[in-house]
């Protein structure tokens, strides 16, 4: 079969009567189906199948269609004010395995081809939404006075900067600069006072044992007498 260049998902107003609403694109099972209704204040709620909500049939590339509510349902008939969609529910994996195959099945290849572009369908439906947020200035909720920044890996990271001190691109490009140099940084082993858990601290022997294990450094506390003269000691009180 060959698949339409169709939005995967239909949306309804309401009319206070109608109770059909038909869905215009492929589903191979009812669990391929999600129906969302919205109501006057823009509140979603799932449905539920044979309890909301019926489907007619399955399997017609065509589509088919839904009846809401059911009777029995805590819905009632579409009001003019409410909305109801239908959408596209696909799983994301390759659900088709050919390594092990002998003579290739034309069908099974070409219901997992379909299965792929329906999965386009909907990866094209939610970067044309993000997108549209964005041509509209839509805001997207983040901690206040903060920014997104992304990294050599794509990954999507809340910035330490406050958006308010933002006064040109470049300073924003250093901060991306940090935050890849903290990723991409191996940290240091330094050894407290000389190792102070193994070793008698602050002492040449415990730095000579230090150096010997391959530490990149040792923290140490320096004093001064009262002549000016440093030393190694931790607490003058000690």
């Amino acid at each position: 079969m060959t698949i339409s260049n169709i939005e995967p998902v239909n949306n309804y107003a309401g009319n206070n009567s109608a109770t059909t609403f038909d869905f215009d694109f492929l589903i191979n099972a009812e669990s391929e189906l999600k129906v969302v209704h919205t109501n006057s204040s823009g509140v979603q709620n799932e449905l539920v199948l044979n309890t909301d909500y019926s489907i007619n049939e399955v399997g017609n590339e065509n589509g088919s269609y839904i009846t809401f509510p059911l009777g029995g349902s805590s819905y009632s008939v579409l009001a003019a004010d409410e909305k109801v969609s239908l959408i596209l529910n696909l799983s994301f994996e390759q659900q088709s395995s050919f390594s092990t195959s002998g003579a290739l099945n034309l069908d099974t290849v070409e219901e997992a081809f379909d299965y792929q572009c329906r999965l386009n369908q909907i990866n094209k439906r939610e970067v044309d939404r993000i997108k549209s947020q964005l041509s509209t200035g839509e805001s997207i909720s983040l901690p206040a006075s903060k920014v997104l920044v992304s990294d050599a890996g794509g990954n999507i990271n809340v910035s330490n900067i406050d958006s308010t001190e933002l006064e040109s691109i470049s300073e924003l490009k250093n901060e991306v600069g940090k935050l890849e140099s903290r990723q991409n940084r191996t940290p240091l082993i330094v050894a407290h006072r000389g190792g102070t858990k193994y070793f008698a601290e602050n002492t040449m022997s415990a730095f000579r044992q230090c150096e010997q294990l391959g530490v990149d450094g040792v923290e140490v506390d320096v004093q001064f007498s009262s002549d000016d003269t440093a030393f190694i000691l931790h607490d003058l009180g000690s």
